[in-house]
């Protein structure tokens, strides 16, 4: 507030440092801008690490169920778009997968090659050892050149 007052910021970009509560946050970005202080990029900045509200896993969870997992919505007070921004990133993760797995079932993939055949297909990259592999180009690797100089 005190750089508002000082004319160090339009109303527009302090609008756009109000989207959080977290002055830390709001000082990191503020010393991180150089010329270039247009507002989208301070709220950018400023919802950098958090969950768009329209971001697939954000839509698939649901606000309301990542709000009950302990999980907090930073909502813009200033802008049209009410959906806001899910602020852990992990949890959000961690909820999409869970709810993925139920769904599934008991998935297995189809069978296509028996493991014997796949074995025999990489046969031929692999040379002598493990470590000398060629690519499927036949070019020899980096680590092939190396042991073979020694």
């Amino acid at each position: 507030m005190q750089v508002y007052r000082e004319d160090g910021l339009t109303l527009d970009q302090l609008i756009a440092f109000a989207i959080t509560e977290d002055h830390a946050r709001q000082e990191q970005v503020f010393e991180g801008l150089h010329h270039n202080r247009e507002p989208w990029i301070i709220r950018r900045d400023m919802t950098a690490a958090n969950v768009p509200a329209d971001d697939r896993r954000a839509v698939f969870v649901g606000a309301d169920a990542y709000v009950e997992a302990g999980g907090t919505i930073i909502r813009d007070l200033f802008s049209e778009d009410r959906g806001g921004f899910f602020e852990d990133a992990g949890l959000l993760d961690m909820l999409a997968a869970e709810n993925t797995l139920p769904r599934l079932g008991h998935f297995s993939p189809p069978a296509t090659e028996s493991s014997s055949e796949i074995a025999r297909s990489l046969s031929g990259i692999v040379v002598g050892s493990p470590f000398f592999v060629r690519s499927p180009d036949n070019r020899i690797s980096r680590s092939e050149r190396l042991n073979s100089c020694q």
